[in-house]
């Protein structure tokens, strides 16, 4: 009997320091990694918030939930009322190329506007609440002369040497001059053409249905051309108003976006959601306090103080 218990607790203790070791394993996964530990079929989340800046990180994520076979599909929540072009297209672009693959579901928050819409267009279907403010469509160009305080209260004067005249296009120690403006205007409509050319590909057969309305009336291209016209002017929309023209497909929140992803790939029940996080230490709610303070002070002084090309909304 004493050997028999021995071996009962042996095996116990053999089991117990099993579990131990998974566990340790999947710490050290989900430190290296983000990820939890385990595979099978599943849905991957990914999250745009704030001030659109660098998005190298979320097109990483799209590139690898694209390429494993895990991932059956992968919803995006944008809560974001815009930022730099740059950032937004590229995001975009990997959205759309996933979604040649898989099937990519947005989700909006609070706000997907400007920058954060353009995003959205990346997926095949766009959830949202009826009170979000979407839309939004156009480029802004923001210029601050600083050359009388500089000259006036601060005795500082500039002197530029370039190459060609237009190389200091926009600098803030001097006004815009009429040739400077008509440079920028190019520009500027060139980037919103970038951006109408991406609504009217990616919504173009919503806004046909949307107009076409219950009875499935036949909707001319200079119709749909009328809508994109009137409604990619920068203008904000509610997310009840962009669902009834055609720039969203339906009310829901985050959970309904995760529902139609698993139903569309065949996942019953309740899906398992992957979603990157970034490695916590104990000191990184006092750490990201202070970076978030730091970072909304240099955005705010970068926002009075230089000339940026972006996409935002004009709701900030």
């Amino acid at each position: 009997m004493n050997r028999f218990k021995r071996l009962i607790f042996a095996l116990a203790l053999f089991a117990l320091l099993g579990l131990v070791v998974l566990a340790a394993l999947s710490i050290v996964a989900r430190a290296v990694t983000g990820r939890g530990w385990g595979g099978g079929p599943r849905l991957a989340l990914v999250r745009v918030e704030g001030f659109i800046r660098d998005t190298s990180r979320q097109v990483e994520l799209v590139r690898e939930y694209r390429d494993d076979p895990h991932v059956m599909a992968i919803v995006v929540r944008i809560d974001s009322g815009g930022g730099a072009v740059g950032g937004s297209q590229e995001l975009y672009e990997e959205l759309r190329r996933a979604d040649e693959v898989k099937p990519v579901i947005v989700s909006f928050g609070n706000a997907a506007a400007s920058g954060g819409y353009y995003i959205a267009l990346g997926g095949r279907r766009i959830f949202t609440n009826p009170g979000t403010i979407t839309g939004s469509i156009g480029v802004l160009f923001t210029h601050i002369d600083a050359s009388r305080l500089l000259q006036e209260t601060l005795s500082v004067e500039v002197t530029d040497l370039t190459s060609r005249p237009n190389k200091d296009v926009g600098a803030v120690w001097a006004p815009l001059t009429e040739e400077d403006r008509a440079l920028l205007q190019q520009l500027i409509d060139d980037v919103h053409g970038q951006f109408v050319a991406a609504v009217r590909e990616r919504r173009g057969q919503a806004i046909r249905a949307a107009l076409a309305g219950a009875a499935s009336r036949e909707v001319s291209e200079q119709e749909i051309e009328r809508v994109l016209a009137a409604h990619t002017d920068g203008r904000p929309l509610t997310g009840a108003q962009a669902i009834a023209l055609g720039f969203a497909d339906e009310a829901g929140n985050l959970q309904d976006a995760i529902d139609h992803a698993a139903a569309l790939v065949g996942i019953s029940g309740t899906p398992r959601v992957e979603e990157w996080r970034p490695r916590r230490g104990l000191l990184a709610p006092l750490v990201e306090s202070a970076a978030d303070s730091v970072r909304a002070a240099l955005r705010d002084e970068l926002r009075t103080s230089g000339s940026t090309l972006r996409f935002e909304s004009v709701l900030r």
